[in-house]
C-alpha cells in the first residue's frame, strides 16, 4: 500500500469509531459579596460586570453569590490618580466585602 492508502485507511477507521464524550467543564467557585454604597450619586448605583456572556447587574449594600470571575474584575477594577510627589496611585474602584459561599 502506498502512504496515501494508508492515511486513508486511518481516516476511515477514525471516523468509524464512536464518537468521544464531551467533556464535563467543572463548575466556577461561587463567593458571597457585598459591594459597599459610597457618599457620591455614583456611588450609590448599581454595578454592572460582564463576565463569560453573563451580565451582573450587582446593588450595593446587598449580599449577593457571583463566580469568582466576577470578583477579579471588580479588584481589578482601579482609578488612576497622581499622587503630590507625582508618583502614579492606583485607587481600588470599589470597596468589597468577600467570603465563601
Amino acid at each position: 500500500m502506498t502512504k496515501v492508502e494508508d492515511k486513508n485507511e486511518e481516516i476511515v477507521d477514525s471516523l468509524s469509531e464512536a464518537p468521544a464524550k464531551p467533556k464535563k467543564v467543572a463548575a466556577p467557585k461561587m463567593f458571597k459579596l457585598t459591594i459597599a454604597a459610597e457618599d457620591s450619586a455614583e456611588g450609590r448605583s448599581d454595578v454592572f460586570v460582564g463576565y463569560n456572556y453573563h451580565s451582573y447587574l450587582i446593588q450595593r449594600d446587598k449580599e449577593v453569590i457571583v463566580p469568582e470571575g466576577v470578583i477579579e474584575i471588580l479588584r481589578n477594577t482601579v482609578v488612576d490618580t497622581v499622587g503630590a510627589d507625582k508618583a502614579p496611585i492606583k485607587i481600588p474602584r470599589f470597596n468589597l466585602t468577600v467570603s465563601a459561599a
